[in-house]
């Protein structure tokens, strides 16, 4: 072989390694753009969940205000207590055991008066 041959061959292993590097940083490229996906998608459900978790958090604290002004004496409170108690009812975050248990609260009232 010549020294022309030589440097033919040496440009075509060059080329091969090249365009084998270019694939091997595509394809890691490619996995880590996915990798980050995942964990953005995963930042945000957590957020979203803690968001949730906050929104519950806060209906509960606005609940038991809302039936330490029912069970006050005073008349007008009691009524505030309850009003409070029906927005609460049908708002998305009451799960279906919260509301059956202020209707009961509502029913035994009723019963009561």
């Amino acid at each position: 072989m010549d020294t022309t041959e030589w440097i033919a061959l040496g440009q075509l292993i060059t080329a091969v390694l090249g365009i084998a590097s270019v694939i091997i940083t595509l394809r890691l490229n490619t996995r880590a753009v996915r990798l980050s996906a995942e964990a953005l998608a995963l930042s945000v459900e957590a957020r979203n969940h803690q968001t949730d978790s906050d929104n519950r958090a806060h209906w509960w604290q606005r609940y038991v205000w809302a039936e330490e002004l029912r069970q006050r004496r005073n008349r007008s409170l009691q009524q505030l207590g309850w009003r409070h108690l029906s927005v609460l009812l049908t708002s998305p975050l009451a799960t279906s055991t919260e509301q059956d248990i202020i209707l009961l609260i509502a029913m035994q009232r009723a019963e009561m008066e």
